[in-house]
């Protein structure tokens, strides 16, 4: 008998709780009715302008990547006339080290000389 009871009032409250999810439903649906009529061209607006900013977005990435590239290969040009500079910088001073060690070594004979011309015509 009790549980009977017991589930004569689960089903009333079950009906209770149906009755409950009618009435939600009933409200929410004439709301999003309402809202789907008053915002409904909000919505498609909406729609149009994330379609519009997603080709402008496509548009700046279009000229983004185009910069990098064009930009890309004018440092790599910038960078190759860099390093063909710096190579002659480095033959040009390889040469003048040679010529300054050559000028002392004649400076040397040059002294060498002068100083033995000097003893002998002191003799």
């Amino acid at each position: 008998m009790e549980n009977q009871k017991l589930l004569q009032k689960i089903l009333e409250n079950t009906n209770k709780i149906f009755a409950r999810l009618d009435h939600i439903e009933q409200d929410f649906g004439s709301r999003l009715d309402y809202i789907e009529k008053s915002f409904g061209s909000r919505l498609d607006n909406l729609e149009h302008i994330a379609k519009n900013h997603s080709e402008r977005l496509q548009s700046i990435e279009n000229v983004v990547t185009r910069i990098e590239k064009e930009h890309g290969d004018s440092i790599r040009v910038l960078f190759d006339y860099f390093v063909d500079q710096d190579k002659k910088h480095q033959e040009i001073n390889f040469e003048i080290n040679r010529l300054n060690e050559n000028l002392e070594l004649h400076n040397s004979r040059i002294f060498a000389l002068e100083f033995y011309k000097e003893k002998l015509a002191s003799k």
